[in-house]
């Protein structure tokens, strides 16, 4: 839960609801013979949901890999070698399930709600899903949604693609999670399906039920699902933060957006730096209002920065710096006081966002298929964030603001050099 606890520092602070989820969390985990893991907990309400997650992300391409996460992604939902698509679909759609699929830098997920009365019926067409075959056809077919969504990238996607590309230079993180724009045409069907091989297999999966029998999963996925093993499983490609690089790319626009972040905990980390940093990025919020915060942790390295939008004039260049000045010094922010409201700012976002099945299923698969492999209930983690000195926040504050890296779209003319600030 850690992993995801806020992508943007601003969304964290949404008042909650009372919640009982910090008192009564039954937390469930167990690992298979075939390296799969399997994580549950009930909510006793009536809506069950199902994610199944895989190290497939963009981090995990070799060279001659780029865009084969995002194809990859793109093309589940078709036919698996026992069952076609559209009809496992229809089935889906008869029991009123929603299916969603997900890809970052780190892994691809395929999602699943339904009413928990299907769950046996959700396992087994999510267990399909998640094994397309991938054949030539098919991936002609999604190359349609693969150029739209490249089409319609965010501002804050393409900048946060330039600024990781600053950040980790040519190292596995720096790859995008989607295909470049001159990268959308047909590729050998042949390579997606051995990259999918290599990565859609038990050792690098994790299966995660919410308002579902654990003993019911478990027994599926022990005897029925046909998720594959892989026994010659690649080492995963490290990747090292390098600080102070800048990836600047002129655009048409009479704006200019830009993200500047430092290094931060990874997910592979003490679990309390993880927690110190989602505090400290609630801090950072408070000082810089006028941008957004995040923080991303990846299973090797980290991230926390922020994320600005401005008009190009005369005085933008002032105000990136004076921004960029307030990050490099967030460290002085650090007291008594901003540390206790962040803190409760971090315990609310854990509660409030541990209620919401659908992302907790996913955010409970990603922090399974981190190094660590911890699993924590949200009272455990509030507590965890209780334990928190200002100390422990100072020095993610103080290494964030140490080496910095930025990434510029539009008019950057009016971006600031880092050593200018």
């Amino acid at each position: 839960m850690l992993s995801r606890l806020s992508v943007r520092a601003q969304s964290s602070a949404a008042a909650a609801a009372p919640n009982t989820l910090a008192s009564a969390f039954d937390l469930r985990s167990s690992r298979l013979t075939s390296g799969l893991s399997v994580s549950s907990v009930d909510l006793n309400q009536p809506i069950a949901h199902l994610a199944i997650a895989f190290r497939a992300g963009s981090r995990h391409q070799s060279a001659t890999e780029a865009g084969f996460a995002h194809r990859l992604r793109n093309a589940l939902g078709g036919d698996s070698r026992r069952s076609k698509g559209l009809t496992m679909l229809w089935q889906a759609g008869a029991i009123g399930a929603n299916v969603h699929s997900t890809a970052d830098r780190e892994n691809i997920i395929l999602s699943m709600s339904f009413p928990r009365s299907h769950a046996s019926l959700g396992a087994s067409l999510l267990s399909e899903l998640a094994q397309p075959s991938l054949e030539a056809w098919e991936l002609e077919d999604s190359l349609d949604t693969i150029k739209s969504d490249v089409a319609h990238l965010s501002t804050y996607e393409r900048v946060s693609q330039l600024l990781h590309e600053a950040a980790y230079r040519n190292s596995p993180l720096a790859q995008s999670p989607f295909c470049g724009p001159h990268n959308t045409g047909s590729v050998d069907f042949r390579k997606i399906q051995d990259y999918a091989a290599s990565r859609l297999v038990a050792s690098e999966c994790a299966v995660v039920g919410v308002n579902v029998d654990h003993g019911e999963l478990q027994s599926f996925f022990s005897d029925r699902a046909f998720i594959q093993e892989n026994k010659n499983r690649k080492e995963q490609a490290s990747s090292t933060y390098h600080g102070h690089g800048e990836s600047r790319r002129e655009g048409c626009s009479s704006g200019v957006a830009l993200a500047v972040a430092g290094e931060a905990p990874s997910l592979g980390g003490d679990a309390k730096k993880l927690a110190a940093a989602a505090v400290a990025s609630s801090i950072a919020q408070e000082v810089l209002s006028s941008s957004s915060v995040f923080y991303q942790p990846y299973s090797d390295s980290g991230l926390l920065g922020f994320y600005l939008e401005s008009a190009a004039d005369g005085t933008t260049n002032g105000k990136i710096k004076q921004s960029i000045q307030q990050f490099k010094s967030l460290e002085s922010k650090v007291d008594e006081n901003a540390v206790k409201g962040a803190k409760a700012e971090a315990k609310i976002a854990v509660l409030s966002k541990a209620d919401q099945g659908a992302e907790l299923a996913s955010s409970l698969a990603s922090s399974v298929l981190s190094p660590s492999r911890d699993l924590h209930s949200p009272s455990d983690v509030a507590a965890l964030i209780d334990t928190l000195s200002v100390n422990d926040v100072k020095e993610v504050a103080r290494a964030a603001g140490a080496r910095l890296s930025l990434g510029a779209l539009g008019s950057i003319r009016h971006v600031p050099y880092l050593d200018e600030c």
